[in-house]
């Protein structure tokens, strides 16, 4: 009895063919491959490499978080915003990192720190290699780690999906990227943060976001 409840555990613990086709596709928009062209169903079926069935799963999780849309005749494409959605969208990410890396000086997690020292440094050798794509994920993903280091569930959930809002490009265009001005950036945030104190790390941030290449907002 306690093998069945075991592997019936491990069963429903294991990503479905849907997540992670969700994961795959938000992975895509994050590096920037899905805004390069307008997709049919079957083409992302193919770049998968799984049928349409969980695709289409992925896609309607997509279309509810505002991340794409599909429209008749032109296929599936990131969702656009407007400017004022753009603005409000990074006001709010602000106000969740300025706290998060307030509690994250405050804690000095060592694994915490050393990890995000790491994602910095690549993020500076991705930047540096001019591979745009992976840098903006690796960016994506320290900023992530930073607010789940809070171990505040609530603050993780409404970041995710705001960071991701904010990384859409499409037709060449940015609204937010790793700053290609100072590969250093990263570094010294973490810095910042790593020297316990939150008034040093909050300024550190607020100054990170600032940096971040902001270019035209796309309008629908």
């Amino acid at each position: 009895m306690l093998a069945m409840a075991q592997e019936t555990k491990r069963r429903s613990s294991a990503p479905t063919k849907a997540q992670k086709a969700y994961e795959h596709l938000r992975k895509m928009i994050v590096e920037r491959r899905f805004a390069s062209r307008n997709w049919s169903m079957r083409q992302l079926a193919a770049e998968l490499g799984m049928s349409v069935v969980p695709v289409s799963e992925a896609l309607r999780r997509l279309e509810q978080e505002n991340l794409v849309v599909t429209k008749p005749q032109s296929g599936i494409r990131i969702k656009r915003m407007s400017q004022k959605d753009f603005a409000d969208a990074m006001l709010v990410r602000q106000a969740i990192e300025c706290q998060a890396v307030r509690m994250v000086a405050q804690k000095a997690d060592k694994k915490v720190l050393a990890s995000l020292d790491r994602l910095a440094r690549r993020i500076g050798e991705y930047t540096a290699a001019g591979m745009s794509g992976k840098a903006s994920y690796l960016d994506y993903r320290l900023h992530y780690k930073l607010v789940a280091a809070t171990g505040c569930d609530l603050m993780v959930s409404k970041f995710d999906g705001i960071a991701t809002r904010c990384m859409v490009i499409t037709d060449g265009q940015t609204f937010w990227a790793p700053s290609s001005t100072n590969d250093s950036d990263h570094i010294r945030l973490v810095q910042a943060i790593a020297s316990g104190s939150p008034a040093r790390a909050e300024a550190a941030i607020r100054r990170h976001i600032r940096a971040e290449r902001l270019q035209q907002a796309l309008w629908e």
